[in-house]
């Protein structure tokens, strides 16, 4: 099975991806690959940082190997072996 590394991405508005573009003098499919970390120039790096000051949410996605409820807890095992606890599920 092939292992996947975690994923990072900005998400923001459309209108706010517009504005960078505009305020940074580049394409939206550059401001796309900056925000999804697909870019490492300081014109990404800028990027980004004006996304989270614009109010951009940032994301990591872990993928997992396995997840099942166990004792009321739903729980994810992540390729690290780490075991976490997500929330309760009510009966």
């Amino acid at each position: 099975m092939e292992k996947k590394a975690f994923r990072r991405k900005i998400v923001v508005e459309k209108e706010v991806r517009k504005e960078i573009a505009e305020i940074l003098e580049c394409s939206l499919p550059l401001v796309a690959l900056a925000l999804n970390y697909q870019s490492y120039t300081s014109l990404s790096i800028a990027i980004r940082r004006e996304a989270m000051r614009k109010g951009g949410k940032e994301y990591v996605l872990v993928p997992t190997e396995s997840a099942w409820i166990e004792g009321g807890e739903f729980i994810e095992k992540y390729q690290t072996g780490e075991q976490v606890k997500l929330l309760s599920v009510k009966a």
